[in-house]
């Protein structure tokens, strides 16, 4: 113990002497072993240290709590069955099926490359405090700036698809009761709002019960996966192994052309490595529970959206336009209601849905609120002392999450007047990711090329399968964006076109210009106040230093070192 005394004692005074940064932004010295539910435990404490970061949100989340988080979050079951209109249209039932397949298996490498820089730093700021540490020295401040805008924008503009799933949900139950019912813009924005205000509720007022009320969510996210597979598969009638080699182009000159436009059904559904990650200093232990967590979430969530869009695909029978072209407007309300037969059998599960996408927007919030609080803390946005701060009496970042509230009800005023441009808008949220995903990875690999001198993570990849499931991901990201972009018919008219690539470069260049005249006079990038020195065993083990016979046998026997 005094030897990891003298290791954290060192670790303050060059935190204390180090000019860079700003001083609201620094540790300072913690007792080891404090009990604290802002400081966590020893682990959590180095880590804080090292990253030059003051705890100063409320650690009640565990592995668990953490995982359930995600689960929730994700949601995928009902994502699959709510995106299966965009992957049917190009593809078909086939390559619906194969592009989730696809998709899955190259996400998961950017899953486990993620989880990797999660056991480095593991902080709120995720993607852009990665960029920081590990790109070239030269471009990390800009590098940097970037990636917190891209992930801000992606994570914000995420709620609104999400809140509008809610409300096409529960307009559909509407409908089932009353054919002759017309959902308006204008309705579906007011449902919107106030399913983002009770989740703006429960993120302020009801945080501190999050872990119970994410157990409680978690029992229903698994009652209704359940639920569904049942009903479909026992009274469904099912079309045989033909949906696994039925293809359909769509007007595209090939099957696997449709396929790559189809790629954003199962995008939309399994997106949001970095959800946990932005939680981190809400976590006791975040160094190793992280990392886990998301390598766990992603294997359950990857498995429930496989499992959902399977079944869809087997129950949808011949006439696919009769459920694409629905009056509800919900392809699985339909499907469910040609399976049972029943109303309120099909507007019970569709209700259920509906509320399983009020808990996934509930989690949206925090996690968005969390990203954007972190980002202010580093100054990388307007006014960012104001959206900086934290409740003291509510342990949560208010002020952020307000601001989270009425960009979402902004956004979703889009929807009464066109919902082509609100589509080009919540675009934002999948190239947003996708770029903040790539940018971390590259820069991470940047980091292997170089031999950066990096503390070891608490989910080690290793040099050589790390740098090939860096680089696999980073490719497949490079490939999704691009497809992003594409009209999901070809010649496409000016209303089908796919305007989020217009959209994309605006908000690109509107960075950059407040990037050059203002940000980079204020921002300087999380690096700055991170601490270059650690003891390798100590940030392995965090209980003991390395011991002096280890260092003379690495002296001695070089080919030994690595072993050690």
């Amino acid at each position: 113990m005094d030897s990891l005394k003298g290791v954290l004692g060192r670790r303050a005074k060059v935190m204390e002497t180090s000019t860079a940064g700003s001083t609201s932004n620094r540790v300072s010295p913690s007792a080891p072993g404090s009990n604290s539910e802002k400081a966590g435990n020893e682990q959590d404490q180095m880590d804080m240290q090292r990253l030059g970061k003051i705890p100063t949100l409320r650690r009640h989340f565990r592995g668990i709590h953490l995982v359930a988080f995600a689960l929730i979050l994700g949601n995928t079951s009902a994502w699959a069955y709510m995106s299966m209109t965009f992957s049917l249209r190009n593809g078909g039932t086939a390559g619906t099926i194969w592009m989730f397949v696809v998709a899955e298996i190259f996400m998961f490498f950017v899953v486990m490359s993620m989880s990797e820089m999660a056991g480095i730093a593991p902080t709120a700021g995720g993607q852009y405090h990665w960029v920081s540490e590990f790109a070239p020295p030269r471009y990390q401040k800009f590098m940097s700036y970037m990636t917190g805008w891209y992930a801000l924008l992606g994570w914000q503009s995420s709620l609104v698809g999400t809140a509008l799933a809610a409300a096409q949900l529960f307009q559909a139950v509407i409908v089932l009761y009353n054919p002759w019912f017309a959902s308006k813009g204008w309705i579906g924005t007011l449902i919107t709002i106030g399913l983002t205000c009770l989740a703006t509720f429960i993120n302020v007022f009801l945080y501190k019960k999050f872990p119970v009320l994410e157990g409680l969510a978690l029992m229903l996210l698994f009652a209704v996966f359940i639920a569904m597979l049942v009903v479909l598969w026992l009274m469904g009638d099912r079309g045989g192994a033909a949906v696994f080699t039925t293809f359909s182009r769509n007007g595209w000159p090939s099957d696997w052309r449709a396929c790559m436009v189809n790629i954003l059904g199962p995008v939309i559904t399994i997106i949001g490595a970095d959800a946990q990650v932005h939680m981190a200093e809400d976590t006791r232990g975040a160094a190793r529970v992280v990392p886990r967590a998301m390598i766990a979430s992603a294997v359950v969530n990857y498995s429930f959206a496989l499992a959902s869009i399977v079944t869809a695909m087997y129950m949808l029978g011949p006439d696919i336009d009769a459920i694409t072209n629905t009056p509800t407007g919900v392809p699985i309300a339909e499907l469910l209601l040609r399976t049972t037969g029943s109303v309120r059998a099909t507007a019970g599960l569709t209700c259920l849905l509906g509320l399983l996408f009020v808990c996934c927007l509930t989690n949206n919030v925090t996690t968005a609120s969390r990203q954007l609080w972190s980002f202010a803390r580093d100054k990388g946005i307007p006014f960012h002392a104001y959206f900086a701060q934290v409740s003291p009496t509510k342990n949560t970042p208010v002020r952020s999450t307000v601001f989270t509230l009425s960009f979402t009800c902004l956004m979703s005023l889009f929807n009464i007047g066109s919902a082509v441009a609100l589509a080009t808008l919540t675009s934002l949220s999948l190239t947003g990711l996708i770029s903040s995903y790539q940018i971390a990875i590259v820069s991470r690999l940047s980091a292997r090329i170089r031999n950066a001198k990096l503390p070891p993570s608490r989910f080690d990849l290793g040099p050589i399968f790390g740098f090939f499931c860096n680089a696999i991901a980073f490719i497949f990201l490079c490939v999704v964006l691009v497809m992003m972009f594409f009209p999901t018919t070809p010649n496409p008219r000016p209303a089908d076109m796919n305007w989020s690539v217009v959209m994309y470069g605006f908000v690109t260049v509107v960075m950059l210009v407040f990037y050059f005249r203002r940000a980079k006079y204020i921002f300087d990038g999380p690096v700055t106040t991170v601490s270059s020195q650690w003891d390798t065993a100590t940030v392995n083990d965090r209980t003991v230093s390395a011991p002096a016979w280890v260092a003379v046998l690495k002296a001695k026997f070089p080919k030994l070192a690595k072993t050690l």
